[in-house]
């Protein structure tokens, strides 16, 4: 099929390809593996772009936002590239769970925030981060500051508290006795 000044508009292929083009440049064909587009396809507002058997994956945009919507199984982005994986926002970017409840919390030039239950526990700052509740680590060394608003709490009779530039004074208990012990050459 030829339109005006007989260039192809339509092509058929018997037992083979449909092709649709647009002055003269091929913009859909189908082939034997699906469908090839030539450039954009625009979706309008409030109308979606469905994938799978049951319209499992939408992607659309209503009004001020956009969405990629899953309604079965995992949602997974693999990058199998072998670099980075980026997500860019030039506001805040928030990682939600059940309901809306907050995981995740980036703002842009700022914090960067941890929830547990949608109650922030740990928080990066201008001056290095703010931990609400208790921590727990196998091994930790502050190599500079260490401040503590309350207690400092050693669970194990076999921990020390180390200090100085070599670790020479030792704080500890045994089990039955409490230690001080100096182990450089001070008195």
């Amino acid at each position: 099929f030829n339109s005006a000044g007989s260039q192809p508009a339509l092509t058929v292929t018997p037992g083979g390809g449909i092709d649709l083009y647009y002055n003269t440049t091929k913009m859909l064909e189908t082939t034997a593996i699906g469908l090839t587009i030539n450039g954009d396809v625009k979706i309008i507002d409030g109308e979606n772009l469905r994938l799978g058997t049951g319209n499992d994956l939408l992607i659309y945009h209503a009004s001020n936002h956009s969405y990629l919507e899953n309604s079965t199984g995992e949602l997974r982005i693999n990058n199998s590239s072998g670099s980075d994986m980026i997500l860019n926002s030039t506001g805040r970017v928030q990682l939600q769970v059940a309901n809306g409840e907050k995981a995740v919390y980036c703002d842009n030039n700022g914090a960067v925030e941890l929830y547990h239950n949608n109650v922030k526990k740990f928080e990066t700052t201008s001056a290095g981060v703010t931990v609400t509740g208790s921590a727990t680590a196998s091994t930790f060394a502050a190599t500079n500051n260490l401040s503590a608003g309350g207690n400092i709490s050693l669970t194990s009779d076999t921990g020390r508290l180390y200090l100085g530039a070599s670790n020479d004074l030792h704080i500890f208990h045994n089990g039955s006795n409490s230690y001080i012990q100096d182990n450089g050459t001070g008195a």
